[in-house]
């Protein structure tokens, strides 16, 4: 619910029926005050959190606009006789080409007995990182990171 709906949702509602159920002298209408209270507080909370995702998705939006302007787009690297296909080539082969360089660094770290200082592993952590975060995505990263950093604290340094 996001750390809003969760301080709103997560016992205000109930604080806030209590104090006014102590003060209402019909105590039948208490139960009832009680729900309306929780039902508009959750709304709200609802209302924030959808609030917020409509602003991270224009945020995104425009960062994506502000990408293609700045990098420009497939079309004008093509308007370059061979200078624009090398670039495009190179484009797009450096994710794929980092994440095996990654899957390489691993395999040097995992199974190569060479000494690693603590920056080198500490580094290796991160490209790591990076590496999960585009191909799974944050949430997934968030899932597996804890899992991930013992794997490494296993070997040797987590950062």
């Amino acid at each position: 619910m996001g750390v809003l709906g969760d301080f709103l949702g997560g016992g205000l509602a109930t604080k806030i029926a209590e104090v006014v159920g102590n003060r209402l002298e019909d105590k039948s209408k208490v139960e009832l005050t009680t729900l309306e209270i929780t039902e508009a507080v959750a709304a709200r909370a609802h209302e924030l959190e959808m609030a917020q995702l409509q602003a991270d998705k224009e945020a995104e939006a425009e960062f994506n606009q502000r990408t293609l302007e700045m990098e420009g787009t497939a079309k004008d690297l093509q308007a370059l006789p061979y200078v624009g296909s090398v670039v495009l080539f190179l484009r797009g082969a450096f994710r794929p080409l980092f994440a095996y360089f990654t899957a390489y660094l691993d395999w040097l770290y995992f199974y190569q007995s060479m000494p690693w200082t603590d920056k080198q592993q500490a580094l290796v952590y991160a490209v790591n990182m990076l590496v999960l975060g585009f191909f799974f995505g944050e949430r997934a990263l968030k899932n597996v990171l804890p899992l991930v950093a013992k794997i490494f604290e296993a070997k040797g340094v987590a950062g």
